[in-house]
């Protein structure tokens, strides 16, 4: 994740002229009031008549009763050393010994700490250890830790002003203590080593970099092959390792060791001028390429003759490719690609270069073996620095699957595991992101066609590896975002990865009343999914697919996508072999990365469907269901009949809106016979249009002239701007459309009670609201004047001798 300030190359803004004042303002006032609820295909719609915004603060620290979720949790201890075990995370056990019959599978379901929220004091740290724990979480990945050195009382930053790396002790004292309340409540960390330091050449005893400020940019790769840097890296690594007592520490789960950069991701993201080859270090990088060159050809005469491209004496220093060398030849790598996926369905062909791959193409596939060599030997020494500081079980991982694509299953040979990142609709800043009044959404979501986007994730992982998704979100304040935990989880449980940390908890270690930017903390309609997100991951609730397709990677394959320049090339290659994204709803999907001395042969016939589907998608409809014994889930649009699986809504609203739900069992037995149960209504945050009075929730309105992008309305301090602050005024709001809800159980009777913002009971619902059904249960949750809405919904299932509750259906039943 790039810091505030920085723009992120990958995401575009959306196009569009300013409108003059009075146009601006009339579109305001037309717009007011539009939700992004979601809802009909054809567009965002209207408020659906009925419902209403609410302010709703859950208090993190008071949180009890059902949505409570720190039982999950026990303190860590010596029999909790996290090691890779067959493809997956393990506790040691009470042996201390990895490989035995007493390790345990452990999944971890975490969460992202950035900038200051890594440095509580020390009540802040028991504090915040508890919030965590309470929500579900088991991991803290501790992130932008080196951002901004600097000597404040409050620190922000590891690192103090001094040459890199000098550590700032208030720092320290403070990480290592939050470190310590973490392991006391059940929570493992993933430690960042390089994040976002800027190297500062007249401090570090560097070379200039070719930018005003002298400073390198975030997400460069220079670090990853100059010798000094990485000497400094290394030094890093060890001291900080050392001042935090991580030696044999049982709180480490993982370590990574660098943070969305590398060589292969400065070269397939078109950022290679820009981010590896600043002038005072081209010559570094040329040194190993002509070095790399000398190993393999026995000199640069010996290479220009294998490439037949260029005349050269011996001892003469040949330069590094231009991206552009690349993308002139790319079109050849397509076409060989092409070929080469058509005979998925048969055999690959062995071992061995194709024959075509000769002059130029030979050069460029050279160049990015070159590439992946360099990158991996960065990695690979650090995470021996890591072992030699820690032990040689700590899993430790290089870079994220995306910056660098597929040839960093090379680069990553000896890696303990995958990592990845995913966003979806992530905001776009047109004037980058030292703009904040100037942005816009796409209101996208899993349930309106990205559940693809997340099944294509286990493509790039590694059979045989831990896969890892480190960042992912649905930010602040799409009004679908309540989705992206639950949703996230249960594909995450069904492929049977070992990792999910949220981006992220909050910048400060008090958190926020409101929703800011990507926090979870004050984005209360996406935190009530926390806990059933715990539930589904690490849980059990849902079992993995029993059923896996490996899709086979030649290492002629792997150049090929990566030569190509096609961005999507494993996704490309997987559909000529007929694999497909929504393949991951009935079978595990992965890559079965092959050595260079092997064939992959013919694909494997599929292997039978589930029985049952756990998780289901409705593309016509624009809803996904879970659908499991103890956990059910609707995500997606509502009409007025009733639509899902076992889990069931509608809208009584002439307007219908979407909804997202979650009916969890509290007592492990199946929804239909459990005694007691937790309904989660997720929703759309907002904040409070400051200086309104009434307050009342910020509004979402069209972004500039845009037919498909929204923003949120100008803050009254920049009532000219095109968008509102990012980070809003509490209190926060949520929103409740009309809405009937049923599911399938045994006959009976229930008592709901709606929970405050503690989790506590509020009188239960009115019998008009709540009743039986044929084969169930059924309620309106509409909102109804004078009722107190909420989030969260307790049923308990009455007892014989317990007065009897409402016999028959509700209104919308």
């Amino acid at each position: 994740m790039r810091p505030p300030g920085r723009p992120q190359g990958r995401y575009r803004g959306a196009r569009g002229a300013g409108r003059p004042a009075r146009a601006r303002a009339l579109a305001i006032a037309l717009a007011a009031g539009a939700l992004l609820a979601g809802a009909p295909a054809c567009g965002l719609g209207q408020e659906p008549a009925g419902g209403q915004w609410y302010p709703f603060t859950i208090d993190e620290d008071a949180l009890a009763g059902a949505p409570e979720q720190s039982a999950l949790n026990r303190p860590l201890g010596p029999a909790d050393r996290l090691v890779v075990r067959d493809g997956h995370f393990y506790r040691v056990g009470p042996d201390l010994r990895p490989g035995t019959r007493d390790d345990r599978r452990v999944r971890l379901y975490g969460v992202n700490l950035s900038f200051g929220a890594n440095f509580p004091d020390a009540q802040q740290a028991h504090r915040l250890a508890r919030r965590l724990s309470k929500a579900g979480f088991n991991a803290v990945r501790l992130h932008h830790m080196d951002f901004a050195p600097g000597q404040q009382p409050d620190p922000r930053s590891i690192l103090a002003e001094g040459p890199y790396p000098t550590f700032n002790p208030q720092a320290v004292r403070r990480l290592k203590g939050l470190i310590a309340a973490l392991a006391a409540e059940g929570i493992y960390i993933n430690l960042n080593l390089y994040v976002s330091y800027r190297f500062r050449p007249e401090i570090d005893g560097l070379p200039d970099f070719d930018a005003p400020s002298n400073r390198m940019p975030i997400g460069n790769a220079v670090h990853v092959y100059h010798p000094r840097m990485i000497a400094l890296q290394e030094q890093n690594a060890r001291q900080l390792i050392q001042a935090l007592g991580l030696k044999d520490n049982p709180a480490l789960a993982m370590v990574e060791i660098n943070n969305e950069s590398s060589l292969m991701a400065s070269w397939v993201r078109m950022r290679w001028n820009e981010q590896a080859v600043p002038s005072a270090y081209e010559p570094f990088l040329r040194e190993r390429w002509n070095a790399w060159l000398a190993r393999k050809y026995g000199g640069s005469r010996q290479a220009c003759q294998a490439w037949g491209t260029c005349r050269a004496d011996d001892g003469q220093s040949l330069p590094l490719l231009a991206r552009s060398d690349g993308g002139r030849i790319a079109d050849r790598f397509e076409r060989l690609l092409a070929r080469l996926q058509d005979n998925l369905r048969s055999v690959l062909p062995a071992a061995g270069e194709p024959p075509e791959l000769a002059g130029e193409s030979l050069r460029l596939r050279d160049f990015l073996a070159f590439l992946v060599d360099t990158d991996r030997a960065y990695l690979d020494r650090l995470r021996q620095v890591v072992h030699e500081e820690t032990d040689p079980r700590v899993p430790v991982t290089g870079t994220q699957m995306s910056y660098g694509g597929v040839l960093n299953f090379d680069s990553h040979a000896a890696m303990d595991y995958i990592d990845e990142h995913q966003y979806i609709d992530h905001p776009a800043f047109p004037g980058g992101h030292d703009e904040q009044r100037d942005w816009s959404i796409r209101a996208l979501a899993p349930s309106r066609g990205q559940i693809d986007t997340l099944l294509a994730l286990s493509l790039r992982r590694q059979e045989g590896k831990p896969f890892v998704l480190s960042e992912f979100n649905l930010p602040h304040p799409n009004p679908h975002g309540a989705e992206i935990l639950p949703i996230v989880a249960a594909v995450a449980a069904v492929q049977d990865w070992d990792g999910l940390f949220f981006f992220d908890y909050a910048t400060q270690p008090e958190g926020l009343k409101a929703p800011g930017n990507f926090t979870l903390s004050g984005d209360w309609g996406k935190y009530v999914m926390a806990g059933p997100g715990a539930q589904i991951f690490r849980g059990g609730a849902l079992a993995p697919l029993p059923g896996r397709i490996a899709l086979p990677l030649t290492p002629a394959m792997r150049y090929g996508i990566a030569a190509s320049g096609l961005g999507d090339g494993l996704e490309r290659t997987a559909a000529r072999a007929g694999i497909a994204p929504q393949d991951g709803l009935r079978w595990q999907l992965a890559s079965r990365v092959l050595p260079g001395d092997a064939g992959a042969g013919p694909l494997p016939p599929r292997p039978d469907a589930p029985a049952r589907q756990q998780l289901l998608y409705d593309r016509a409809q624009q809803r996904l269901d879970i659908d499991a014994p103890r956990i059910a889930g609707y995500f997606g649009a509502l009409d007025a009949a009733w639509r899902g699986a076992s889990l069931q809504a509608r809208s009584p609203a002439a307007a219908h809106g979407s909804a997202q739900l979650l009916l969890a069992s509290l007592d492990e037995a199946p929804l239909a016979r459990a005694a007691r149960l937790l309904l989660s209504v997720g929703s759309g945050t907002v904040g409070t249009q400051p200086g309104s009075v009434p307050a009342r929730p910020k509004q979402l309105q069209r972004y500039k002239d845009t037919l498909d992008r929204w923003t949120l309305e100008p803050d009254p301090d920049r009532p000219d701007a095109p968008s509102g602050a990012r980070y809003a005024k509490a209190p926060a709001w949520l929103w409740r459309a009309p809405l009937c809800v049923r599911w399938t159980a045994e006959p009976g009777a229930i008592t709901v009670y709606p929970l405050d913002e503690q989790g506590r009971r509020l009188p239960a619902l009115p019998a008009e609201q709540v009743g039986a059904t044929d084969g169930g249960f059924a309620l309106d949750l509409s909102p109804r004047p004078g009722a107190r809405p909420s989030p969260w919904y307790e049923i308990v299932r009455q007892t014989p001798g317990e007065p009897a509750g409402s016999a028959a259906p509700p209104a919308c039943g």
